[in-house]
């Protein structure tokens, strides 16, 4: 996990995991304190298994997947979740054994009517589940190279006349991609140019005739080559709009690893499609079962849902590569010791967890090495399970909060967003709820090293907390703009990066904006991965993504491309000395393309989120320790969090989310 430079905004500028590729976390977002960011089915047999424990039901299941995916090795590893010992409840004895969990809230599947297709384990034409390989993409010749073992269909005749080449309208950044893929300038080129070409990688390490430089601008001009059969887009992330892909249905081979492709609906139009290598932040696995010409898929990494079985009803599909995937994890006993010991506080209001290492052992930062803690799902899969199986499934949120003093976390506040149910957020609606233990109701875990993470007053008054920023990450965290950039020029994802959004999640105040002689920008002191401190309200993105503020007054967003330092010596946000008297106080940067992206531009890709007016957050807190909290320690957790749930108004200039949202957002905590 490599280490970028961050936007300096005092102690808590924001966390994101960017791009993720093979051996980082994916979907974890949150606060670090050293101004940087951080680069983080289940089939079973028509076999009753209600009422086995927990460990039983799991290792019924991993044989029959074993079965389905040839896999020995993978049925040998039995998976004893948590010995969560519940003090002050009639759960003494609560492993995972005697679990509700078998009754259905893990896996949400109902094991005991768990067929495959009516026994595909039996039948030879049954798909492979395969949770060791993943899809060869350097130049193999083995049963994996799908990419290479590929020859076009000459028989269509039709896609020339779909593209609708040339275009008046076309964007410098659309005339940039087509000049690089034709090796024309743009007024050369024809519509013959564009449907002649059939295979498309961009690679700058690939060899061959289709092969072009990974320096893609946008994916603007792509759905013009209409007749495309095959295509490998490059790893740099280009953002979010992926409407260009309904335009190729031709395609038969597909491979988005390297993107933020996360839309299933955006494929629906590629019936001929048979081969697809998806990336991490693909949630909705079981919605290809509306593309029925799929014979591969390679989900590797995937973060969706742990129950597989409807995509396996596809009906010439050959093989599912699941390596790494939760369905994966979910079957083997996680990295991390999982000796769990529940219990509640002496009011009853908070659960305590006690483990060792305590909140250590949860917080511990992203290595490559060593996954652990928060990072390791199978860890947190096990833990959620310990929980659901003392309290109902009545809650939004798990925040969980640390009860040491001190913590070597570079992180302080990180988000698992676990599952969505709202349109419009720039992400499907999808759930991995099951994997926790939740029948669907969780939305997400929120988790905090130390008590000062969740509210720090400073001297002077000057208050800070993750808390505000942790829960609106799990509400789709920023991902409305189609494309933005930190100051460094990073294309992110996750927060607001350098636009005009002035929220918690990042950008600046278009009241502040100035430019200056030389061209450069200025403004009010932001960060385009988070703002420190908790003197304001919810940007207007942040308040039309939670539901409380309709289309109709979401004002445009200025957004900025090409984003660089104001001088190559500086570091990102400095400014130079102009003589104004502000300009040791400001954020300053230099930009190639200054855009204003409309509410109708992001509902027009993403569609709209249901305005709701005000919405009610269920949190459930859970202190983490090594040993018992004292009731000094139970008095300021119930401080710390009481403040960030208040629904009245609070002293002073700082806000919890309920004056942030202007009294529309209500968080409650019921006893568990």
């Amino acid at each position: 996990m490599g280490e970028h430079p961050g936007e300096h905004v005092g102690r808590s500028p924001a966390l994101f995991y960017p791009f993720p590729g093979p051996l980082l976390p994916h979907g974890l977002k949150g606060f670090t304190r050293d101004d940087s960011s951080v680069t983080k089915f289940v089939s079973a047999q028509n076999t009753q298994v209600v009422g086995y424990s927990e460990k039983m039901r799991r290792l019924a299941l991993i044989l029959v997947v074993s079965l389905l995916a040839s896999c020995s090795s993978v049925a040998s590893e039995g998976t004893d979740v948590a010995d969560s010992n519940v003090a002050d409840s009639n759960v003494a004895d609560s492993k995972v054994a005697d679990s509700k969990v078998a009754d259905s809230k893990v896996a949400d599947s109902k094991v005991a009517d768990s067929k495959v297709a009516d026994s595909k384990v039996a039948d030879s034409n049954s798909p492979v589940v395969n949770f060791t390989d993943v899809e060869d993409t350097f130049g193999g010749s083995g049963f994996l190279a799908w990419g290479e073992n590929w020859s076009p269909d000459l028989s269509s005749s039709k896609c020339q006349d779909w593209s609708a080449f040339p275009n008046a309208n076309l964007s410098s950044r659309g005339q940039f991609n087509l000049e690089l893929i034709t090796g024309k300038e743009i007024d050369k080129i024809t519509k013959t140019d564009l449907t002649s070409i059939l295979q498309l990688e961009f690679s700058d390490w690939a060899l061959g005739d289709h092969v072009r430089s990974d320096s893609l601008r946008s994916y603007e001009g792509l759905e013009y080559l209409t007749c495309l059969q095959w295509l490998r887009l490059g790893w740099k992330p280009l953002g979010r709009d992926f409407r260009f892909l309904s335009e190729l249905k031709e395609l038969r081979y597909l491979n988005l690893e390297g993107s933020w492709f996360s839309q299933a609906e955006q494929l629906l139009a590629l019936q001929k499609l048979e081969t697809i290598s998806l990336p991490p932040s693909f949630r909705s696995l079981n919605d290809l079962v509306a593309i029925p010409s799929l014979k591969r898929i390679s989900a590797v990494y995937n973060r969706g849902p742990c129950d597989v079985r409807p995509v396996l009803e596809l009906p010439h599909l050959e093989v599912l590569l699941m390596k790494d995937s939760f369905a994966d994890k979910w079957i083997k006993p996680p990295a991390e010791e999982t000796d769990f010991k529940l219990s509640r506080d002496p009011t009853g209001q908070f659960i305590q967890l006690l483990q060792k290492g305590g909140s250590e052992t949860l917080n511990k930062d992203f290595d490559t090495e060593e996954v652990s803690g928060i990072h390791d799902d199978g860890y947190l899969f096990s833990l959620g399970q310990a929980i659901y199986e003392v309290v109902a499934d009545d809650y939004d949120v798990i925040a969980f909060v640390g009860n040491d003093q001190t913590t070597l976390s570079e992180f302080a506040g990180m988000s698992v967003q676990i599952s969505n149910d709202v349109a419009g957020l720039g992400q499907p609606i999808w759930s991995s709820a099951s994997c926790y233990g939740s029948a669907g109701r969780l939305r997400g875990i929120v988790s905090f090293p130390t008590m000062d993470d969740v509210l720090n007053v400073w001297p002077g008054g000057f208050t800070v907390g993750s808390f505000t920023h942790e829960l609106l990450h799990l509400w789709g965290g920023a991902d409305l703009l189609p494309i933005q950039e930190r100051l460094n020029g990073e294309v992110i994802g996750g927060h607001w990066g350098v636009s005009s959004v002035d929220g918690y999640l990042g950008g600046f105040s278009s009241n502040s904006l100035k430019v200056g002689i030389d061209g450069s920008y200025k403004a009010y002191p932001f960060s385009g991965i988070g703002n420190s401190g908790l003197d304001r309200p919810l940007g207007h993105l942040e308040k039309y993504m939670m539901g409380i503020l309709p289309a109709s007054e979401v004002p445009d967003t200025t957004v900025f491309r090409g984003v660089s330092p104001v001088s190559a010596n500086e570091s990102p946000g400095t400014c130079a000395d102009d003589g104004s008297f502000d300009w040791t106080f400001s954020t300053c940067f230099r930009a190639e393309e200054r855009t204003s992206v409309s509410i109708e531009d992001i509902i027009e890709i993403f569609g709209e989120r249901p305005y709701e007016g005000a919405i009610e957050i269920s949190v459930l807190v859970v202190a983490v320790s090594e040993s018992p909290l004292t009731s000094d320690e139970w008095s300021r957790l119930d401080k710390v969090t009481s403040w960030n749930m208040k629904s009245s108004p609070i002293d002073g200039p700082s806000q919890n989310m309920w004056e942030a949202s202007g009294g529309k957002i209500v968080l409650n905590s019921p006893t568990p």
